[in-house]
């Protein structure tokens, strides 16, 4: 009974280890992100950050506060333009018809109708010469049922067509902390490890 209680308490720690882990990781961008959402006039109190350097079957996408905690991690597929190699895109592409992901920072700018998914889409508007052309590709967030809501890991991920493209659930829960915000503009940080922009 003892050693029982012993791993019950290993496998806490470890777990709020993990969590703390994840609150910090991005700390230099999540800083970053929200000068920039204070200088510009975005949404002061989320930003989200991808981070396509870990495998599509592991949860890269975060939603982080702005206290740096992180509010919800998340399924997001990159573009088959892109590739997989060890379950992360190769390359990157602004051009389009390339069906690649971008990298920089982006905001959403603005609520639709989407085809796929639930039926919601969010527009992204690239800030960056790396992503300036989002827009003009069609390039949004959105959901699909075939995206799944928990790792997967070692598989992989369906790919997109260079959306980053997230589960219903996750869609669901993400439009509605979307919906609460007066300021709706929130920025979005696509990024490859050890990429310094």
């Amino acid at each position: 009974m003892k050693n029982l209680m012993i791993l019950g308490l290993a496998v806490l720690f470890l777990g709020c280890k993990n969590v703390r882990q994840n609150d910090t990781m991005y700390e230099e961008d999540v800083i970053r992100l929200f000068k920039k959402a204070d200088k510009e006039s975005y949404n002061k109190d989320y930003v989200i950050v991808i981070d396509y350097s870990i495998h599509s079957g592991l949860k890269r996408g975060f939603l982080i506060d702005k206290d740096n905690n992180l509010q919800k991690s998340f399924l997001v597929a990159h573009g088959s333009g892109s590739g997989t190699e060890g379950g992360r895109p190769k390359t990157f592409s602004n051009v389009e018809g390339s069906n690649s992901s971008s990298l920089g920072v982006a905001v959403l700018d603005g609520r639709d109708y989407s085809q796929w998914g639930i039926n919601i889409k969010y527009w992204l508007k690239g800030l960056e010469d790396t992503n300036d052309n989002l827009k003009s590709r069609i390039v949004v967030l959105h959901s699909w049922y075939e995206i799944p809501d928990e790792n997967v890991y070692p598989s992989t991920i369906v790919n997109s067509q260079g959306c980053p493209t997230i589960s219903d659930k996750t869609m669901t829960e993400l439009d509605s902390l979307i919906r609460l915000q007066s300021n709706k503009k929130i920025l979005i940080l696509f990024k490859k490890n050890g990429l310094k922009r």
